[in-house]
């Protein structure tokens, strides 16, 4: 629960307009986990194995002004106050009874700023920077053995420019560079690059300095706009490349040796990632949609092995891509009644999205949906 009060007003200043937003927001969150396990195949109860309270109070304040420079240019400068408190009190550890607390606590100023240009009606070009903030979940900050794992909040530097166009006939476009320092980037490590290495450790360690580059372009536009106004056929396409790397000295021990994985590639960090999606729609509200998603190789450790080990949790992670399809349908007895269906992974794809911290995980397989929808 919680509360967030908010306050925005117009105005003036000499001849320059002014719009300033600003706001309060505090919030409480508990979350009871237990592990029960079951002693027959289809049991009522079990015995209880794990049983836990996490806890978390979040404090937050941000004020931002955006200034009408021309009725062409804004600028929006802003700041945001954060700060976290998290506890987890451990009842029950493995069967036993156990009494572990621990707290603590992160504070942060994120401050930001962007700029909006209008070229004409339908073309801008932006430009912005901001302060990244992301404090870790109090599972992972805090041990199972009720010690802290001193897991830093993510913290970043993230810039980015880009232009927007769109058309009178329907189309869209959006092309932007960006760049984000990380000064810490909490990642997911194996057990033999660290992760695990002692009990009740998380999978999760401080990456320290990393840095991301790369491009984002999005497109979109029916492509029966100009040919039968009462029938859509929607396409879109959202394309990103990127290179994440660790931008500073960072030593792990592998095999006895110790090796400095300085400009190696984060954990789970495609280069290339896709996604395209042809959508049909009719004038009785009839559609019919596809979507297909690639996303590039990938490594799973932090030493950017290649070939797989026996337990899998060290090796690249290959590509794979995905098709999904979707399709509503007016239901005639009952006004603004519909049917949705759904099929996820259409061709059933085999594909692993995750190595670590205790193996291969394989993706979602062909899933099924289907519900009712009804509009008043």
């Amino acid at each position: 629960y919680g509360f967030e009060p908010r306050i925005s007003a117009s105005y003036s200043v000499g001849n320059t307009e002014n719009q300033l937003d600003a706001g309060f927001r505090y919030l409480f969150e508990r979350a009871f986990e237990q592990r029960i396990d079951g002693t027959s195949a289809r049991p009522n109860t079990g015995a209880l194995r794990d049983d836990e309270i996490r806890t978390g109070r979040a404090v937050s304040a941000y004020i931002q002004n955006e200034i009408y420079m021309s009725n062409k240019i804004s600028f929006t400068p802003g700041v945001r106050l954060e700060y976290y408190q998290y506890e987890r009190d451990i009842l029950r550890l493995n069967n036993t009874n156990v009494l572990v607390n621990q707290k603590d606590n992160l504070t942060a100023v994120i401050p930001g700023a962007g700029l909006n240009m209008k070229l004409n009606s339908g073309t801008s070009v932006y430009a912005g920077v901001h302060r990244g903030f992301g404090p870790p979940r109090v599972k992972d900050a805090i041990s199972s053995t009720g010690e802290s794992e001193q897991l830093d909040a993510e913290l970043s530097w993230n810039y980015e420019i880009g232009a927007r166009v769109a058309t009178q006939n329907g189309y869209s476009a959006e092309f932007t560079l960006f760049y984000m320092d990380f000064t810490n980037q909490i990642i997911p490590v194996s057990e033999s690059s660290g992760g695990l290495g002692q009990s009740g450790a998380s999978g999760l360690v401080n990456g320290g300095e990393t840095t991301h580059r790369g491009a984002e372009l999005t497109l979109h536009g029916d492509l029966l706009e100009s040919m039968w106004a009462n029938y859509e056929l929607n396409y879109s396409i959202s394309a990103t490349i990127s290179d994440a790397t660790f931008s500073s000295n960072r030593f792990v021990t592998n095999a006895g040796s110790t090796v400095n994985i300085k400009g190696n590639t984060l954990p789970y960090a495609p280069t290339y990632m896709l996604s395209s999606s042809l959508e049909w729609g009719s004038p009785k509200r009839l559609s019919f949609g596809v979507t297909g998603t690639f996303v590039g190789r990938q490594y799973g450790d932090v030493l950017n092995t290649v070939n797989g080990s026996i337990d899998g949790r060290n090796a690249e992670i290959p590509s794979w891509y995905t098709f999904d399809t979707n399709i509503s349908a007016p239901i005639k007895v009952v006004n603004g009644l519909k049917l949705n269906a759904s099929v996820k992974n259409i061709f059933d794809a085999r594909y692993i999205v995750s190595r670590r911290p205790q193996g291969i995980r394989a993706g979602l397989p062909r899933f099924f949906t289907a519900g009712i929808e009804l509009s008043m």
